[in-house]
């Protein structure tokens, strides 16, 4: 048999390989590596599945990467196209597929030889882990050309109206994907059917081992189809380590003296050198030090200044990892890191959006809201906007007496409750009347008395500094030089949240906030709502920080603590 040469990417790790049965470096058929085609429900939920040039940055507990061979169908490839015309967040994954695919093929010369349409023939090698990867040509030339006419007619965008028209491409699609499966299966048996020396083809046949190419899904319709039709599904559990903004990290206590002693923070590079391992810093990220004591090490510490001294912010433009300055302006005592970092990104001039997400009771709305009433304050914006979330408005608030700030005043609730918590906290007299007060008579009058005080100084704030837009009304609108918070932003749609995006102008902030594992709207999920989309799209930007904080950090209640830990 002729050996195909092989052609070394320029990534020393991978190499392009024109024909795998005939290349004596991999012994594809010896080896009998098991085929896993990937189809469009992995992509969507797992782009990482798709690798670099430089390999493989994911794996998990059901299908480790090793002596594998990932096939992605032609068929799939049109599919993420199709999606990619639509609108959201699987949009929005759609077009970094296609770049991520489009990438690996052109840095690794990968180009099948036209003759071998129908057969799984080519593939990247990877050597480190000893994976394989092909894009296998299941789609005709004329299947091509119908769907350049389904493009340019429309088609596409009616099958979104029409369920029924839906649900039969959906099923065209699947019937590709099996059929690619069965095209792999008869490939490699015809590959591996040559005769042996030493047996007659009747008797290799009796011995010959059925290839392993299974189908990796999370898609009902297409696990039961496959099934049905004779092929291995398999479902690929992937945990997606979603970005919280923050990191917990031990370090040597001389970097963590070196820190604190620091006026202007610690070089990036130097925390290259000191963590090579550790994932790369993404802007505006803030890292919690701990040093790595021994007891008879305490002495060498030195002290903190401040009681978030140890925690440092990640600035980009600069290259360094800074100390947190900003929150100390802030006007009241923050209870947790959490509450620091996210404080921090308020105030500081520079980050002109925040994302802040957490259980309820964590304090997303009161600080955004404390951070909004300082700045106008300040003179630093014209006014603190507030658009809230949008569930149903027209089946249900439409139906509400009054103009339309009647009609949204329910959902602007939650910030007239944090103004007023804003004011029982930092109005002295309030606090010491009711805690000074000493009997239970004079006590409840008094306390009558200071909900009158508060609900009248909160009502002065909110019309000296707030108002309202609704989301239907946010349309071609320009936020400049206002303090906006979307406030429940799980709750609106990837269409709703894109167009939110764009309202953000020069010389405004923005804090978008919400809870992914509270998403009461019809239709969305955690995985598809407009928190998650904005903070997918806006990763990694210079102007942007993203803040989860943590369930322990609850400050509601000690019960709404204890039911969120339950909840974890």
């Amino acid at each position: 048999m002729k050996k195909m040469e092989t052609k070394l990417s320029t990534h020393s790790k991978t190499m392009f390989i024109r024909n795998i049965y005939e290349c004596d470096l991999i012994n594809y058929l010896d080896k009998k590596y098991p085929v896993y085609l990937i189809d469009k429900s992995i992509l969507l939920t797992c782009p990482e599945i798709i690798p670099t040039s430089q390999g493989w940055q994911v794996a998990d507990n059901n299908l480790q990467i090793t002596g594998k061979h990932f096939v992605i169908p032609a068929s799939v490839i049109l599919e993420l196209e199709e999606q990619k015309r639509q609108e959201g967040l699987d949009s929005f994954t759609s077009k970094d597929l296609l770049f991520r695919i489009r990438q690996l093929l052109v840095e690794t010369d990968y180009q099948t030889d036209q003759k071998s349409n129908g057969k799984l023939v080519s593939a990247i090698y990877f050597r480190q882990t000893d994976t394989l990867f092909s894009v296998f040509a299941n789609v005709s030339d004329t299947e091509l050309d119908l769907l350049g006419l389904a493009f340019g007619s429309g088609y596409l965008r009616q099958k979104n109206k029409y369920p029924q028209i839906q649900t039969e491409h959906q099923e065209i699609r699947t019937a590709q994907l099996i059929s690619a499966a069965n095209q792999i299966t008869e490939s490699l048996i015809g590959f591996q059917e040559a005769p042996v020396d030493g047996w007659a083809e009747d008797q290799y046949d009796t011995i010959q081992q059925k290839p392993t190419v299974e189908i990796l899904t999370c898609n009902n319709l297409v696990t039961i189809l496959a099934r049905a039709n004779g092929i291995e599904t398999r479902l690929f559990e992937f945990t997606k380590r979603l970005y919280t903004g923050r990191r917990d990290i031990i370090v040597p206590p001389d970097f963590y003296n070196d820190f604190l002693a620091s006026k202007d923070g610690i070089d990036h590079q130097a925390w290259q050198e000191y963590f090579p391992d550790e994932p790369e810093l993404i802007a505006n990220e803030f890292i919690s030090m701990t040093p790595n004591l021994e007891l008879y090490d305490l002495g060498i510490i030195s002290p903190a200044r401040d009681q978030y001294a140890h925690i440092g912010r990640f600035d980009q433009k600069a290259n360094k990892i800074v100390h947190l300055t900003h929150y100390k302006n802030f006007g009241i005592r923050l209870k947790n890191e959490g509450q620091a970092m996210y404080a921090e990104a308020i105030s500081n001039p520079d980050i002109s959006v925040v994302f802040v997400t957490g259980s309820a009771g964590t304090g997303k709305t009161f600080l955004s809201v404390l951070g909004a009433i300082k700045a106008c304050d300040l003179g630093k914006f014209l006014q603190a906007t507030i658009v809230p979330c949008s569930i149903d408005v027209q089946r249900t608030l439409g139906f509400l007496p009054g103009d339309l700030d009647d009609k949204i005043g329910p959902n602007v609730e939650p910030i007239k409750n944090a103004i007023q918590n804003y004011v029982k906290l930092t109005n002295g007299k309030i606090s010491k009347t009711l805690e000074n007060t000493p009997n239970n008579c004079d006590k409840q009058r008094n306390l009558k008395d200071s909900q009158s005080t508060i609900r009248t100084e909160s009502d002065k704030l909110y019309n000296k500094y707030f108002k309202n837009i609704p989301v239907e009304a946010a349309r071609g609108l320009d936020f400049a030089n206002m303090f906006v918070v979307y406030d429940e932003f799980q709750d609106q749609t990837p269409d709703q949240a894109d167009m939110l995006l764009k309202r953000i102008a020069k010389d405004s902030k923005v804090v978008i906030s919400g809870d992914i594992k509270q998403v009461h709207q019809h239709g969305l999920s955690k995985q598809n709502n407009g928190l998650s989309y904005a903070k997918q799209l806006c990763l990694g930007l210079p102007m942007v920080a993203q803040i989860e904080l943590k369930d322990i950090e609850v400050v509601r209640s000690e019960f709404v603590q204890a039911i969120v830990a339950r909840q974890s």
